[in-house]
């Protein structure tokens, strides 16, 4: 009788142990939630903006090389439509929290797209 009280004590401790186990991880699920939504917008969001950016650069580089490898005029309205493009797209990325360094960067970055 002994073995089986001591059988019986063990497994409901393992039970109980693996509920309050259970319980703690169903708990912490909401804040992992939170986290994955601050991790996407506080760091992938900015690399989309970024991306954007570099594309657009790209665009105007290719429109000015084009213009002056065929002796044409420079499409300065498509450049300029780019531009406010990438100042958008810069506006949203200095608005997201950023690191001292980042931030240091933003602002010697910004006194070019100005």
């Amino acid at each position: 009788m002994k073995i089986y009280q001591k059988l019986l004590f063990s497994f409901t401790l393992l039970i109980l142990f693996s509920v309050g186990i259970g319980f703690f991880s169903i708990m912490n699920t909401g804040k992992l939630n939170e986290s994955s939504k601050a991790l996407f917008n506080n760091q992938m969001l900015p690399l989309t903006d970024l991306y954007v950016m570099e594309n657009t650069i790209y665009a105007n580089q290719m429109l000015i090389q084009t213009a002056k490898s065929r002796n044409q005029p420079i499409n300065f309205q498509s450049v300029e439509m780019n531009l406010a493009m990438i100042k958008q797209s810069f506006d949203l990325f200095k608005d997201l929290s950023l690191t001292d360094k980042e931030s240091k960067l933003v602002q010697k970055t910004d006194q070019y797209i100005k």
